[in-house]
């Protein structure tokens, strides 16, 4: 049955809202981690992961990420060949939308988080958040993003995600909601 797992409680009397789980199962015993966001509003949240120790039937052991790390906004996250956890964020201030690239390279660490890396592309001509990504047959990996330019955005990264080609619009309508991706096993 249904239980509440994130409640977004801070304190006696003070709850705040939370935003776009995302669950992620590492490989081997390790635990379910269920990242999202708690805050009064896109702008003013924070990242935070909770674990489960038995495939998703209990929580515990919350915490909060470290500062400017949200962790996957709402698309999942990547585990790169090298044990890299690489995960899509983005930020929503007012009129500036960005996106970034978070790794966490610790997966195996008991803290679950101390060794988190963010990435951000300078120049972003478009409003875009929520990447989603495609790992492609050559080893680079493709973003793509929910715009407020009525197309979906795309980034390419050659180097696990460090850096990131500059924003374009693909052919391929969007009217400003989330999107995600997957590559079948088929390639």
């Amino acid at each position: 049955s249904p239980k509440e797992v994130a409640n977004g409680i801070q304190h006696n009397g003070l709850r705040y809202p939370c935003w776009n789980p995302v669950l992620f199962q590492p490989p081997g015993d390790a635990p379910t981690m269920l990242f999202f966001k708690v805050g009064p509003t896109p702008r003013d949240w924070w990242g935070e992961v909770i674990l489960s120790y038995d495939a998703g039937r209990s929580f515990r052991d919350r915490r909060r990420l470290p500062a400017t790390i949200d962790g996957p906004v709402r698309c999942k996250p990547l585990l790169l060949e090298d044990g890299t956890l690489l995960c899509p964020s983005s930020t929503e201030h007012d009129d500036d939308w960005r996106f970034h690239m978070e790794r966490l390279i610790d997966l195996e660490h008991p803290e679950l988080g101390t060794s988190w890396e963010r990435f951000e592309t300078e120049t972003q001509p478009y409003q875009v958040i929520q990447p989603t990504l495609l790992p492609q047959p050559d080893g680079s990996l493709q973003a793509l993003m929910r715009s407020k330019h009525e197309q979906i955005a795309e980034s390419v990264s050659t180097d696990g995600g460090k850096t990131w080609s500059e924003l374009k619009l693909i052919d391929m309508p969007n009217n400003n909601s989330g999107i995600e991706s997957l590559t079948l096993k088929d390639g």
